[in-house]
């Protein structure tokens, strides 16, 4: 059985017009993205069909469900197909591959070759610091791209073997807002792995923001006098207006996308020539 060296799939993307930061990070990654996106398509389209013959149990649920409850299963009436796949899959465990796969490759762009020593070489060369940061950037978006192509498949063929009609531009919405949260908290371990210089501590710290994110998101909302703070999670732009039930919300990716712009600055000391 043939095999596609690491050379061989870099080469590849250069005859197509990828420039050689952000190929060679795609042709590193771009298994893990695939891996991670099929594993979400696969259990959403699992999902799908069960909600059918437990559609009188979810509704039985709901009604003894309390608020904080529902909080954690992303707001929305379980008892829905569109609330099912939410609670089951977009609420937590989607966002969740989506974000450990987006800050491995986060904390590898600049803490990882730190400290294997590649950076600096890269820097060495007659490319800009700040043509590397855009290229990381590129090419974590392209990552996650492929990852939300094969969720949105996925959901859809999921959705059509159920018969369950959800509105394909929401599920368009889901991956759109998955795929920016991704980035964004992807952006965000870039940005920490560039000032620790250290891989395993800056995705570990990325990954602690993350939790912390995803509790004020979910927890702050249920208290009025401190619902506002929850404004300052990502995972707030990502969840709370329930994507897959509501559509896209321009705002909200357009906060997420600010997110990963602002963190994927290049004038740092870790992006400096030796």
């Amino acid at each position: 059985m043939s095999t596609t060296t690491a050379p061989a799939r870099l080469s590849s993307l250069q005859r197509a017009g990828v420039s050689t930061v952000a190929a060679r990070d795609i042709a590193e990654r771009r298994t893990m993205a695939t891996f991670v996106g099929a594993g979400i398509g696969v259990f959403a389209l699992g999902m799908a069909p069960l909600f059918n013959s437990i559609e009188q149990l979810l509704a039985d649920a709901m009604a003894l469900f309390p608020e904080e409850m529902t909080a954690v299963i992303g707001g929305v009436d379980m008892a829905t197909p569109a609330g099912w796949l939410n609670a089951e899959i977009f609420s937590v465990t989607a966002p969740a591959a989506i974000l450990a796969m987006a800050i491995i490759i986060g904390a590898r762009t600049v803490g990882g070759e730190e400290e294997a020593g590649t950076l600096h070489p890269l820097l060495g060369t007659p490319v800009s610091r700040t043509r590397v940061a855009v290229e990381k950037l590129l090419a974590m978006a392209v990552l996650v791209a492929i990852a939300r192509a094969l969720v949105f498949v996925g959901t859809i063929v999921g959705d059509a073997l159920a018969g369950t009609d959800i509105v394909w531009s929401a599920i368009a919405a889901v991956a759109a807002h998955l795929a920016l949260f991704g980035i964004a908290f992807g952006a965000i371990a870039t940005a920490v792995g560039a000032a620790v210089g250290r891989y395993k501590l800056s995705a570990v710290a990325t990954g602690v923001l993350a939790a912390l994110a995803w509790v004020t998101a979910t927890f702050l909302p249920l208290s009025d006098r401190i619902a506002d703070a929850a404004k300052a999670s990502p995972w707030y732009y990502y969840a709370s207006t329930a994507p897959i039930a509501n559509g896209f919300a321009w705002g909200h990716l357009a906060a997420l996308a600010g997110i990963a712009v602002r963190r994927c600055h290049p004038d740092h000391r870790h992006l400096q020539p030796a």
